[in-house]
């Protein structure tokens, strides 16, 4: 997809009136990818302060418990308290150092797994309490719902939501396995629970909303910083930047990539002869004819400045791309243009430079031979296009 069109799809989305909490596949990964890169930092605060909190109630229940001569389940109160706190502690300090020391796009599901064995455990130990007599707490685990859904932890807000309904089932679960049913403290427990979901909820959505709307402008801004304002193709930076992931692609993969040098002839004439205003209607006209043949959704048609432009062939070697530049030339010998009433039917045609990707070759390397083989077309005449295959060999077409 062109850099106009994706501008285009972006714009739909933003004017709609409600921001959708999904987009198209490859829109999706590249927010999800946002998201984690913007929450990372408090991605390891969340869970460093699972790891305080967690560590202030191992350090009280070593402080309440000490002296207690108590069995749950045939075992030392104590000692099965300690053994569980410390192991949950074990685990989230060993999730923390992972994801410091190594943030990768994995690492949002390894808090969830770890939120989610807290919330296990705290359940599992208030209800330990509570059947025991040390405290009322059956309720205690439901405030762990409430920051399910608002986590700064670089998931989207479905996979909270999967989250948050575990923990609600585990909870309610293991409440009535350990501790029974009871009409009191188990209506209590429900309609908490449900509070609490509810308006986490609403929360989560409407914290993804905003961070989608944001995703939006983000990314139309990114866009227009690669966009050429006259022609809406991408721009020279757009072409160092994505042009570099296409050749790496095309180099891990063994994949051919063409790239194509178009500098229109004698444009300076056209600008003195009928003014600069007829001329900006020939490069957009030109830009147009560009996209037309060179339409598949990796190729990148680039305006490098001036009469000139560049196009990326993604996968497409020489005999691929002699087809594609023969469409285009055709194309371009008819456009036409007008000042006032009168139509000017002057033939507008270009010096092209065409080179396919060898061995071990730089992004500029690429440029610089395309550029040479331009040049050597308007040195033999205009209006042709000189080939040059990775092997040096060249062959001129008129």
């Amino acid at each position: 997809m062109h850099i106009a069109s994706q501008i285009s799809e972006l714009n739909e989305l933003l004017q709609r009136r409600t921001i959708r909490m999904s987009f198209p596949k490859t829109l999706e990964a590249q927010y999800t990818s946002w998201i984690q890169a913007q929450e990372k930092r408090a991605t390891w605060i969340v869970l460093l302060l699972m790891c305080g909190i967690w560590s202030l109630f191992l350090v009280a229940d070593i402080y309440r418990l000490t002296d207690s001569q108590r069995l749950i389940w045939g075992l030392p109160l104590f000692e099965t308290v300690i053994t569980i706190r410390t192991t949950v502690l074990l685990l989230l300090l060993i999730s923390s150092a992972v994801i410091i020391k190594k943030y990768h796009s994995r690492h949002p599901k390894l808090v969830m797994v770890s939120y989610f064995m807290l919330t296990c455990m705290t359940s599992i130990l208030s209800n330990i309490y509570h059947v025991d007599g040390v405290y009322r707490s059956a309720l205690f685990p439901v405030v762990l719902i409430a920051p399910v859904l608002v986590l700064p932890v670089g998931a989207v807000f479905r996979q909270m939501m999967v989250l948050a309904i575990c923990s609600m089932s585990v909870i309610l679960g293991l409440y009535f396995l350990m501790v029974g049913v009871s009409d009191t403290i188990t209506g209590m427990l429900i309609a908490t629970l449900l509070i609490v979901f509810f308006s986490a909820i609403a929360g989560g959505y409407y914290k993804e909303k905003g961070y989608r709307s944001a995703f939006i402008s983000f990314k139309l801004m990114e866009l227009r910083s690669f966009t050429d304002p006259l022609t809406e193709t991408g721009n020279r930076r757009y072409y160092r930047e994505f042009g570099q992931r296409l050749l790496e692609d095309a180099v891990q993969n063994c994949k051919p990539l063409t790239f194509i040098i178009i500098d229109l002839d004698h444009f300076k004439s056209i600008n003195d002869k009928y003014g600069h205003d007829q001329g900006d209607i020939v490069l957009i006209k030109v830009a147009e004819c560009l996209k037309r043949v060179f339409h598949r959704p990796l190729d990148i048609v680039t305006r490098l400045g001036g009469e000139e432009f560049g196009v990326l062939l993604n996968s497409t070697d020489l005999i691929a791309a002699k087809v594609m530049i023969k469409k285009f030339a055709s194309e371009l010998n008819q456009i036409s243009f007008e000042k006032g009433s009168v139509e000017f039917a002057r033939k507008i045609t270009a010096s092209i430079g065409v080179v396919q990707l060898g061995s071990s070759e730089t992004l500029d390397q690429l440029y610089s031979r395309a550029d040479e083989l331009m040049y050597e077309a308007k040195q033999n005449g205009r209006n042709r296009v000189t080939y040059q295959t990775a092997s040096s060999e060249k062959t001129k077409v008129s």
